[in-house]
Protein backbone atom coordinates (compact mmCIF):
# COMPACT_ATOMS: atom_id res chain seq x y z
CA UNK A 1 0.00 0.00 0.00
CA UNK A 2 1.36 3.41 -0.94
CA UNK A 3 0.55 5.67 2.01
CA UNK A 4 2.13 9.12 1.89
CA UNK A 5 2.34 11.33 4.99
CA UNK A 6 3.18 15.02 5.21
CA UNK A 7 6.95 15.21 5.49
CA UNK A 8 6.93 18.33 7.67
CA UNK A 9 4.51 16.74 10.13
CA UNK A 10 6.88 13.77 10.54
CA UNK A 11 9.89 16.07 10.99
CA UNK A 12 8.05 18.20 13.56
CA UNK A 13 7.06 15.10 15.54
CA UNK A 14 10.64 13.77 15.56
CA UNK A 15 12.07 17.17 16.58
CA UNK A 16 9.54 17.48 19.37
CA UNK A 17 10.45 14.05 20.74
CA UNK A 18 14.15 14.87 20.41
CA UNK A 19 13.59 18.04 22.45
CA UNK A 20 11.70 16.10 25.13
CA UNK A 21 14.59 13.61 25.34
CA UNK A 22 17.20 16.36 25.56
CA UNK A 23 15.28 18.24 28.27
CA UNK A 24 14.70 15.11 30.39
CA UNK A 25 17.78 12.97 29.84
CA UNK A 26 20.53 15.25 28.54
CA UNK A 27 23.20 13.88 26.20
CA UNK A 28 23.54 10.38 27.72
CA UNK A 29 24.75 7.61 25.42
CA UNK A 30 22.14 5.51 23.66
CA UNK A 31 20.18 3.81 26.42
CA UNK A 32 16.69 2.54 27.16
CA UNK A 33 15.31 6.08 27.11
CA UNK A 34 16.71 6.76 23.64
CA UNK A 35 15.25 3.50 22.40
CA UNK A 36 11.89 4.44 23.94
CA UNK A 37 11.97 7.81 22.16
CA UNK A 38 12.83 6.19 18.82
CA UNK A 39 10.00 3.72 19.39
CA UNK A 40 7.66 6.58 20.17
CA UNK A 41 8.75 8.36 16.97
CA UNK A 42 7.79 5.34 14.90
CA UNK A 43 4.39 5.17 16.59
CA UNK A 44 3.87 8.92 16.12
CA UNK A 45 4.70 8.74 12.41
CA UNK A 46 2.40 5.73 11.96
CA UNK A 47 -0.50 7.69 13.48
CA UNK A 48 -0.07 10.84 11.36
CA UNK A 49 -2.87 11.48 8.84
CA UNK A 50 -2.31 10.44 5.26
CA UNK A 51 -1.33 13.26 2.92
CA UNK A 52 -3.71 12.01 0.25
CA UNK A 53 -6.96 10.13 0.67
CA UNK A 54 -7.11 6.79 -1.09
CA UNK A 55 -8.37 7.16 -4.66
CA UNK A 56 -9.86 4.01 -6.13
CA UNK A 57 -12.54 3.04 -8.61
CA UNK A 58 -15.70 1.88 -6.84
CA UNK A 59 -17.79 -0.62 -8.83
CA UNK A 60 -21.40 0.50 -9.24
CA UNK A 61 -22.38 -3.01 -8.18
CA UNK A 62 -20.72 -2.30 -4.81
CA UNK A 63 -22.45 1.04 -4.20
CA UNK A 64 -23.45 4.28 -5.89
CA UNK A 65 -22.30 7.78 -4.89
CA UNK A 66 -24.51 10.21 -3.00
CA UNK A 67 -27.14 11.68 -5.30
CA UNK A 68 -26.11 14.94 -6.93
CA UNK A 69 -22.43 14.56 -5.96
CA UNK A 70 -20.02 15.06 -8.91
CA UNK A 71 -17.72 12.07 -9.44
CA UNK A 72 -15.58 10.52 -12.17
CA UNK A 73 -17.31 7.66 -13.99
CA UNK A 74 -15.96 4.94 -16.27
CA UNK A 75 -18.14 3.31 -18.91
CA UNK A 76 -17.89 -0.36 -19.81
CA UNK A 77 -17.28 -0.69 -23.56
CA UNK A 78 -14.84 2.08 -24.41
CA UNK A 79 -13.44 2.82 -20.93
CA UNK A 80 -14.06 6.52 -21.43
CA UNK A 81 -14.04 8.67 -18.32
CA UNK A 82 -16.56 11.44 -17.64
CA UNK A 83 -17.45 13.77 -14.79
CA UNK A 84 -21.04 13.06 -13.83
CA UNK A 85 -23.48 12.76 -10.96
CA UNK A 86 -26.07 10.11 -10.17
CA UNK A 87 -29.81 10.75 -9.89
CA UNK A 88 -32.06 7.83 -8.89
CA UNK A 89 -34.86 9.08 -11.15
CA UNK A 90 -32.74 9.70 -14.28
CA UNK A 91 -29.50 7.77 -13.82
CA UNK A 92 -26.11 9.26 -14.65
CA UNK A 93 -26.09 12.91 -15.71
CA UNK A 94 -23.17 14.93 -17.04
CA UNK A 95 -22.61 18.48 -18.29
CA UNK A 96 -21.63 19.30 -21.86
CA UNK A 97 -19.39 22.38 -21.73
CA UNK A 98 -19.62 22.91 -25.49
CA UNK A 99 -23.42 23.07 -25.47
CA UNK A 100 -23.69 24.51 -21.95
CA UNK A 101 -26.30 21.93 -20.93
CA UNK A 102 -26.82 18.79 -18.88
CA UNK A 103 -27.62 15.45 -20.50
CA UNK A 104 -28.17 11.83 -19.50
CA UNK A 105 -25.41 9.36 -20.18
CA UNK A 106 -26.89 6.43 -22.13
CA UNK A 107 -23.85 4.23 -21.52
CA UNK A 108 -23.11 1.34 -19.20
CA UNK A 109 -21.32 3.04 -16.29
CA UNK A 110 -19.45 0.34 -14.39
CA UNK A 111 -17.43 2.29 -11.80
CA UNK A 112 -17.04 5.69 -10.21
CA UNK A 113 -14.48 7.57 -8.11
CA UNK A 114 -14.67 10.73 -5.97
CA UNK A 115 -13.15 13.80 -7.60
CA UNK A 116 -9.70 14.75 -6.31
CA UNK A 117 -9.25 17.93 -4.30
CA UNK A 118 -8.85 21.04 -6.47
CA UNK A 119 -5.30 22.20 -7.14
CA UNK A 120 -3.83 24.70 -4.69
CA UNK A 121 -0.43 26.36 -4.86
CA UNK A 122 1.92 25.46 -2.03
Amino acid sequence: MNDTIYRQAAIDAILHNQEVYSNNFGNDPIDKYTIAIIDNDAQTIAQLPSAQPEQRWIPCSERLPEEGCDVLVCEKNYRNIYTAYYDSAYGWITFDLCKDECFWIHLDIIAWMPLPEPYTER
